[in-house]
């Protein structure tokens, strides 16, 4: 009996074998299958994603090849309305740069706050100058229709009004480096004539310097290197007058240079005639001057200035064949409404006893104390006459040999 229960039990338990072992297999075979068909749609997705990205890129490169195209058409067109305004094309690190064309003229301030017009570039500049200095005046005690009695200036002055300067002209720069002025005068002491005031060409390229060429005032005396609109007075002193008549004033034509700082100055030039002087058949006038100052104390409610200055002729003139090489030293009241010289050294020249040099040495002071302003000069004016060494004398007599 128990022989066949376990014969039994055995037999059963082999039996269902089989059957556990197909369901395990189908159930993988399952398992298998679902996972193959996630696989495939999640492939399926993958695919529509990239097909998607593609299409989204492929619009992306379509877009930017557009935005590309419009941009190198606007450009293209930007620069050949460029070139046809000017502009420049050139290569830099192996590119192409368009070069703007440089802009055009315009109006500017500059620190002097005076109207100026000026390039593009800064480079040139051009400036309208003038200036007008009207002299009024009455003498007392005066018949200018009475007979001379006493010489030149004596009791006939004649009172009135006279446009002693009467300036207009241009200045400016020019390459950076050069400045000009061109200035008419048809002021003066008898206001009738217009005469050229400055034609000046300077060179400032070096700091602090000028190297000048032209006709303009010169810097042989302290009042002369100062501006009219800057002297005590209308005129000029009569020592300063005398002093310049030859070698310096203004204008006369000079070539020198000049350099300074916020306390020094010197200046060199070599001067010739002035505008109007006769230019045929004479021998011309020639100079050399040479001017230094120093300012000793500058300071908010005190200042000096001292200075110093030789003009010496070279060359002295004559007026034409037969007519001895002279000077003449002359100068008119200090109110110029009545032009009559009253100091006039007549010809220091003849024909036997010729000028042979002249010079000028100057000693000049000048300073401020709070609102007390002071200044003077002192002057000695020497010229030489031919004697009666005829060696030394014979080149003056004869001109050049």
């Amino acid at each position: 009996m128990r022989a066949a229960a376990a014969a039994l039990l055995v037999t059963t338990a082999f039996g269902s074998v089989p059957v556990s072992a197909a369901d395990s297999t189908a159930a993988q075979i399952k398992q298998l299958q679902d996972q193959l068909r996630a696989m495939q749609a999640q492939l399926e997705a993958l695919q529509a994603k990239d097909t998607a990205e593609q299409q989204q890129l492929d619009q992306i490169k379509a877009e930017r090849a557009e935005d590309l195209r419009v941009k190198m058409a606007a450009e293209a067109a930007a620069r050949e309305e460029a070139q046809r305004n000017g502009a420049r094309v050139v290569f830099q690190d192996g590119k192409q740069v368009l070069l703007p064309p440089p802009p055009g003229p315009r109006v500017v301030e500059p620190a002097n706050h005076r109207f100026q017009m000026s390039s593009g570039d800064g480079a040139w500049t051009i400036a309208p100058t003038g200036r007008v200095h009207m002299d009024f005046g009455g003498y007392l005690n005066q018949k200018p229709e009475a007979a001379q009695t006493l010489g030149v200036g004596d009791n006939r002055l004649t009172s009135g009004v006279d446009a002693r300067r009467a300036r207009l002209g241009v200045t400016g720069k020019a390459m950076n480096d050069f400045t000009y002025a061109l200035i008419l005068d048809a002021g003066g002491t008898t206001d009738n004539d217009t005469l050229l005031n400055t034609a000046l060409v300077s060179y400032t390229g070096f700091r602090n310097t000028s190297i000048d060429v032209g006709y303009s005032a010169q810097f042989g005396v302290m009042e002369e290197a100062m501006s009219s609109n800057d002297i005590l007075f209308i005129e000029r002193s009569t020592p300063t007058t005398l002093a310049s008549s030859y070698g310096a004033g203004d204008p006369r034509f000079g070539a020198g240079a000049r350099n300074w700082d916020g306390h020094y100055f010197v200046a060199a030039y070599i001067t010739a005639s002035r505008p109007g002087d006769q230019h045929q058949n004479t021998f011309r006038n020639w100079n050399g001057l040479v001017r230094a100052s120093y300012q000793v104390i500058q300071e908010d409610t005190k200042s000096l200035h001292i200075g110093g200055g030789v003009i010496a002729t070279l060359q002295v003139p004559n007026a034409g064949p037969g007519t001895p090489r002279s000077l003449t030293f002359s100068d008119r009241p200090e109110l110029r409404i009545d032009p009559s010289n009253f100091i006039n050294t007549g010809a220091l020249g003849t024909l036997a006893n010729p000028v042979k040099s002249s010079q000028v040495y100057s000693a000049e002071v000048a300073g401020t104390y709070r609102a007390w302003y002071f200044q003077g000069v002192r002057r000695q004016i020497i010229w030489d006459r031919c004697g009666r060494d005829l060696a030394e004398c014979w080149p003056h007599l004869v001109g050049r040999s």
